[in-house]
């Protein structure tokens, strides 16, 4: 929504050359886009789908606060386990940004973003609509997401500059 003033309010002006005579600016998005290469078009668009998807993970904890209270759990108790648990995602999260960088050197980027990034954040969150009140699944899925999203995070970029020339 941010790019859409942009687009439609900003303009370029006319700029004047040497001779006096006003050049036509050819700086237009449809022209920028069609010289992009067909297969980073695709790639934004599945970028674009994911980042739609993509919802922020403090809904994970709220999740895991939820499903924790309900099996007898104080708040406070409750809150610590999936705080606890964030951090488990943020460790595993840092952990598969490194590895799956130093993977992506052997192997495609294209396969490891579709299957451990877009892949693996599907199948957790459709694991997080499961009951899983019990502490071992829900650790399980805390470090899915968090190698899902280092995945997501590292290979990103580095795909999109391979698709470039």
């Amino acid at each position: 929504m941010a790019v859409v003033p942009i687009v439609l309010l900003t303009h370029e002006e006319k700029r004047e050359n040497v001779g006096g005579v006003a050049e036509k600016s050819d700086i237009t998005l449809r022209n920028q886009l069609s010289q992009l290469p067909l297969d980073f078009i695709y790639f934004l668009g599945v970028m674009l789908i994911f980042g739609f998807a993509n919802f922020n993970k403090t809904l994970f904890i709220y999740r895991a606060q939820s499903l924790l209270q309900q099996h007898d759990m104080s708040l406070h108790v409750a809150a610590g386990w999936a705080l606890l648990l964030y951090t488990l995602y943020n460790i595993v999260r840092a952990c598969g940004e490194f590895g799956m960088g130093i993977l992506s050197d052997y192997i495609q980027r294209k396969n490891i973003l579709a299957i451990f990034g877009f892949g693996l954040f599907s199948v957790t969150a459709v694991c997080f609509v499961i009951p899983a009140p019990h502490i071992s699944m829900l650790s399980l899925f805390f470090a899915c997401a968090g190698f899902s999203a280092g995945t997501v995070k590292s290979l990103e970029k580095s795909y999109a500059a391979t698709l470039l020339p």
